[in-house]
């Protein structure tokens, strides 16, 4: 006899005390489990493979300094990245006439203020009346991708 309540999602058996189980029910059970998970696993829609598990797993990285006042400063990294983000921890990206933001990408250019390396290893920002990326005192957050 099947169950006399079934669960919302996948309508499974859940048997009462009064319920008597029968082997059929375990089975269908566990035909909709299989099916259900195994839909589940093969859509590539919402499953990554390994390869794209090890690119996210090193997609990014943070680097934070903070600004010395000196019209440039240079900060090498052991990461090596394609695109870079720098904003000031706590200001607006442009605030005041200051912008204190820039983005670049290896072998394409950068925002003013803001050049990155050749080899993707490093960059150098700028301080100056309107370019705020080495502001003294300032923490400032680089966010790397590659």
């Amino acid at each position: 006899m099947p169950s006399t309540n079934k669960t919302a999602n996948l309508s499974l058996n859940q048997w009462a005390e009064t319920d008597r189980p029968m082997r059929n029910d375990f089975n269908s059970d566990n035909a909709l489990i299989d099916s259900a998970l195994g839909n589940h696993v093969k859509n590539s829609n919402i499953h990554v493979t390994a390869e794209e598990k090890e690119f996210l797993k090193d997609s990014h990285a943070v680097h934070m300094y903070t600004g010395t006042g000196e019209s440039s400063k240079t900060v090498t990294l052991t990461e090596k990245f394609r695109c870079i983000f720098v904003f000031a921890n706590g200001k607006a990206l442009v605030e005041s006439g200051k912008v204190y933001s820039a983005i670049g990408y290896v072998g394409l250019g950068s925002s003013s203020g803001l050049s990155v390396s050749a080899s993707g290893t490093g960059f150098t920002v700028s301080q100056s009346d309107t370019v705020c990326l080495n502001e003294s005192g300032v923490q400032y957050k680089a966010i790397m991708f590659n």
